[in-house]
């Protein structure tokens, strides 16, 4: 892949992104299929050089886009942490497991562990408590995984793996905790930054003059 080409696909993404944007400034009917569309281009460009595993991961967020921009909570969830499980089996192919990372892995989870345990219990539907209880582990194990990627791009990858939990912070304390202004904003921002720095990463790797040294 030449450099210009990777460009092109980086900014093909930005486009998308301003497509929502100026679908929800005109006050356009927002459809579900418009919300879902940066994800869903991210994981059709990510095929380019080849399959992988993150291309499933930005499949099934997209699907997750889509469930929850209409309004399926239960599926969005499950569809999220299906990806999730596709980006730890990415992460986590011939790990490198040194005890920086490991170290670095389990402050991780003492923070996720404080966070959770201000939102969990605010959940207040049963069958709601049990998938976020689930979601809130497969996402920390996807984000811990990353820590232990041994290949090049390994700081772009956790920078996107901790913003996409931050991003996920964001939104459950806005839905189950207390609401906030510009939540949408901190959400989204931190969400399609997350999936544009692990769909770079990765399609990084493929130029022909590599980013990563």
């Amino acid at each position: 892949m030449k450099k210009g080409t990777y460009i092109s696909l980086l900014a093909g993404y930005a486009v998308t992104v301003a497509v929502y944007g100026m679908w929800q400034h005109f006050g356009l009917p927002l459809l579900p299929l418009v919300f879902a569309l940066p994800v869903f281009y991210l994981a059709v460009v990510s095929l380019v050089p080849t399959k992988w595993h993150g291309s499933l991961g930005l499949l099934m967020s997209a699907a997750g886009d889509y469930c929850g921009e209409s309004g399926m909570f239960l599926l969005q969830a499950s569809f999220f942490a299906v990806a999730h499980i596709f980006y730890a089996v990415y992460f986590l192919r011939g790990a490198w497991f040194r005890p920086s990372s490991l170290a670095a892995a389990l402050l991780l989870c003492a923070a996720v562990a404080v966070a959770a345990s201000r939102i969990i219990p605010a959940v207040g539907n049963p069958t709601e408590h049990g998938a976020v209880v689930v979601y809130a582990v497969l996402i920390t194990l996807m984000c811990a995984s990353s820590f232990f990627w041994k290949g090049k791009g390994r700081g772009w990858y956790i920078a996107g793996a901790l913003l996409f939990l931050i991003s996920d912070v964001f939104l459950a304390w806005n839905r189950f905790v207390r609401p906030f202004t510009w939540s949408s904003v901190a959400v989204l921002s931190c969400y399609w930054a997350a999936q544009a720095l692990l769909a770079g990463s990765y399609l990084a790797r493929f130029i022909r003059r590599p980013l990563f040294r």
